[in-house]
């Protein structure tokens, strides 16, 4: 699975950023639809992809 980058903050930055809008806590939702009953393969086979929080400012 190839690499993937987000970036959060309040300020609109170059590359794959989201603005956030306001002040205070925020939730981000990941949303992995089944397509392993599509494909043929069982979900031991299928590879999550890793979230990591790589910094704060």
């Amino acid at each position: 699975m190839a690499a993937s980058s987000l970036f959060v903050g309040t300020r609109l930055e170059p590359l794959n950023w989201l603005e956030l809008k306001g002040t205070g806590p925020f939730s981000l939702a990941l949303t992995l639809y089944d397509t392993v009953a599509a494909s043929g393969l069982s979900s031991a086979e299928v590879a999550l992809p890793a979230i990591s929080k790589v910094g704060c400012s």
